[in-house]
């Protein structure tokens, strides 16, 4: 290792984290469950058009 202790990257983590969860998790979780809603949606159209 050169000089940097886990601490300091444990706490540079943690302070990423609360400065960026608002700006960059949220967006993000937000984001995956819409892609969640849409795959499970499309795929709910596949199996309509198959038995029509």
């Amino acid at each position: 290792m050169t000089g940097i202790s886990l601490a300091d990257v444990k706490w540079s983590i943690v302070k990423a984290t609360e400065n960026g969860f608002k700006e960059i998790l949220l967006p993000l979780i937000f984001c995956l469950l819409t892609i969640n809603f849409l795959v499970s949606y499309v795929d709910k159209i596949k199996k309509e058009n198959r038995k029509s």
